[in-house]
């Protein structure tokens, strides 16, 4: 167990490199984010995961839902994304006057600099609308933080 937990210790970077966008992911199957879910699996169903403490055994389980969803981002949680709040992008977009983006099969990285973009325009507001606002938090909780109460499992 203690060597899985120092794998995952050690090669922590290419987790935040994905997370942050500037790792691209080129296959879904394989690579980085396929080797660590298998390190982390590995550690969820280990034996002496049990004797681990509960906030570590939590923060496993996270990493796994978020490795998830990395791997899968471009091909499922961006069409996703889109197709469950289209019209709450729509207004977001259209209430600051912006072009409204299509998030589906954005990579990892074109996302995040969309989102970057909203904010830019929502911080040039001096009190944005109730829209933009919304869309403000859907857009971090779902597609930059991969919130599982905004990306749910079933969109895997």
């Amino acid at each position: 167990m203690n060597a899985i937990l120092a794998q995952l210790a050690e090669h922590r970077g290419g987790l935040d490199g994905h997370f942050d966008g500037s790792l691209p992911v080129e296959d879904p199957m394989r690579g980085y984010l396929a080797d660590r879910r298998q390190l982390l699996q590995e550690a969820i169903n280990h034996p002496e995961s049990r004797n681990l403490p509960l906030a570590d055994r939590e923060a496993l389980q996270r990493e796994l839902a978020i490795v998830y969803r990395l791997r899968v981002f471009s091909t499922h949680v961006t069409v996703q994304f889109e197709r469950e709040f289209r019209s709450q992008i729509d207004r977001g977009y259209s209430t600051l006057g912006l072009a409204v983006p299509r998030f589906g099969h954005m990579s990892r990285s074109e996302a995040l600099a969309e989102i970057a973009r909203f904010e830019e325009a929502l911080r040039g507001r001096g009190s944005p609308p109730a829209e933009a606002r919304e869309l403000h938090d859907l857009l971090t909780r779902g597609l930059r933080n991969l919130s599982e109460d905004v990306v749910p499992r079933s969109w895997l």
